[in-house]
């Protein structure tokens, strides 16, 4: 059984995604700057910590939104040329 090639690309590519998202878990990096810092052999003190993991929350609903609106927005963009 042989796939196409979208699907060899949808698995590999939903593989090393789910790889990253476990070495950023196991290293407690999540936001920009902190994968920067990370990149660069540098720490984060422990006040620029805190403040990095109170915006994560944040971060989570505004990108939920966002994505909810740029959704909105494209269905009734294809709606609209659709009809």
């Amino acid at each position: 059984m042989s796939l196409d090639f979208p699907d060899d690309f949808a698995l590999i590519l939903h593989l090393h995604l789910n790889l990253i998202e476990r070495r950023k878990k196991g290293f407690d990096i999540q936001t920009y700057r902190e994968i920067i810092a990370f990149i660069e052999g540098k720490r984060l003190d422990e006040i620029a910590k805190a403040r990095e993991e109170g915006k994560r929350p944040y971060q989570k609903v505004l990108l939920a939104f966002g994505a909810g609106v740029v959704t909105l927005v494209l269905s009734l963009i294809f709606m609209y040329l659709l009809k």
